[in-house]
């Protein structure tokens, strides 16, 4: 976490010049066919922690970097990845790491307020929103279902935040669609 500061300076000053539309990442890989909002469950995933738990690093870092090929909007991963190539001195690896976990999550936050359900985050999957709330250390006290201001569904966090109650809007419109696509394939 030390170079936590470095890394938001260094992703600041090649913003710039290394433009990725974050946004458009998430969107277009939640619009893929057979789109599973639920990839933590995967067991390739959990082949990458277990070697890490293991303390086989080289080989978690390896099986990482084709997970993110392949599931490129994993928050959670990604600032594991940094972790790790931090760890073995490996900075640059490790700030483009952050520089990707800390995109994801920007382009969340530029979807609304989240504060309200007429300006709800919108997620891609309920990952998201624990990442989220976790990277502002927001401490979950209450979950419940509701909807947005246009009708579509919407986690309802209550959280606090060191002594602050926060309440925060997702709309998991996207997430409940896929696994609704999951579930039903034929749309019955």
């Amino acid at each position: 976490m030390r170079y936590f500061f470095l890394a938001l300076l260094f992703c600041a000053t090649i913003t710039s010049s290394f433009a990725v539309d974050f946004e458009k990442m998430r969107m277009d890989f939640a619009d893929k066919a057979g789109y599973d909002p639920s990839w933590r469950a995967d067991p390739e995933r959990k082949a990458i922690t277990d070697l890490w738990d293991e303390g086989k690093i080289d080989e978690g870092i390896a099986l990482a970097e084709a997970w993110l090929k392949e599931v490129p909007v994993d928050i959670q991963m990604r600032g594991w990845l940094s972790y790790f190539y931090e760890l073995k001195g490996e900075f640059p690896k490790s700030m483009h790491q952050m520089f990707m976990k800390v995109g994801l999550l920007n382009s969340i936050t530029q979807s609304g307020t989240g504060l309200s359900p007429e300006s709800p985050w919108v997620v891609i999957s309920v990952h998201e929103e624990y990442d989220l709330l976790g990277s502002i250390g927001a401490e979950v006290q209450s979950q419940t279902l509701g909807k947005t201001s246009n009708g579509q569904p919407c986690d309802i966090m209550a959280c606090k935040i060191g002594d602050e109650d926060v309440t925060f809007y997702f709309d998991v419109a996207i997430s409940f669609a896929a696994t609704s696509k999951l579930l039903n394939p034929e749309g019955e």
